[in-house]
C-alpha cells in the first residue's frame, strides 16, 4: 500500500513564504499580526532612531585603533560606506545616498561565544539590511540598539538575528514592516 505523506498547513505556507510568494495573497487571514508587545518593541527602536533605511553594505572599510583596551584586547573603530537604497523613515533632513556606519572591534577577537561579540560586533558582512540608525555626527551613523537594530533583508523579506532581533519581523516582507513603521508613526 502506497502511503501518502501529509504536510501540514504551516508547512505548506513556510515553502510559499521562503519561496518568494505573499502568504497572504493565497490565505488573507494569514497576514502578519504583531501583538502589543512587539508592536511597542519596534515604536520604541523607531523612537530611537533617526531613521530606518534598506542599505547595502560592501566590503571597503577604514580601521582606527582608539587606544583603548577591553579584556586586554585593542579596542578599533570601523567605519564602512553604506549605501541607501531606501529610507524608510526619517527624522530630519533625508542624508546623501551613501553614509558611514561605525561600530567597534576588539583585536584580537574575542571566541565567538564571548558576550564581548554582542557589544563590539566589527565590520558588518556585504549584503542588504534594514536598519534602525541614529546620527553620531552629520553623515556618521551607528545601529540603534546594536544587533536589534539590524535585520538581513533576504528576498525582500526580513531576518531576525536570532538572540538579538525581534523574532516577530523573521520572515516579514518589506511592505508589510513599512506598514508597521506607520503605525508606530500615527500613534505617535
Amino acid at each position: 500500500m502506497k502511503q501518502i505523506r501529509r504536510f501540514s498547513l504551516i508547512t505548506v505556507m513556510s515553502v510559499w513564504l521562503w519561496s518568494g510568494f505573499e502568504v497572504s495573497t493565497f490565505f488573507p487571514w494569514a497576514a502578519f499580526k504583531l501583538n502589543e508587545h512587539t508592536l511597542k518593541e519596534v515604536c520604541s527602536l523607531l523612537q530611537s532612531s533617526h531613521m530606518v533605511a534598506v542599505v547595502t553594505v560592501d566590503n571597503t572599510m577604514e580601521k582606527a585603533h582608539t587606544g583603548e583596551k577591553i579584556n586586554h584586547r585593542n579596542l578599533v573603530r570601523i567605519r564602512q560606506p553604506i549605501h541607501l537604497k531606501e529610507i524608510l523613515y526619517v527624522s530630519a533632513t533625508p542624508p546623501r545616498r551613501t553614509v558611514t556606519l561605525q561600530t567597534y572591534a576588539l583585536e584580537p577577537p574575542p571566541a565567538v561565544t564571548d558576550p564581548l561579540n554582542a557589544r563590539y560586533p566589527g565590520a558588518y558582512a556585504e549584503g542588504t539590511y534594514v536598519m534602525f540608525l541614529r546620527t553620531l555626527d552629520d553623515e556618521i551613523y551607528e545601529t540603534v540598539e546594536g544587533w536589534k537594530g539590524v535585520y538581513p533583508l533576504i528576498q525582500n523579506r526580513l531576518v531576525a538575528l536570532e538572540g538579538f532581533g525581534i523574532e516577530a519581523l523573521m520572515g516579514m516582507s518589506k511592505d508589510t514592516f513599512i506598514d508597521v513603521l506607520k503605525q508606530c508613526q500615527r500613534q505617535h
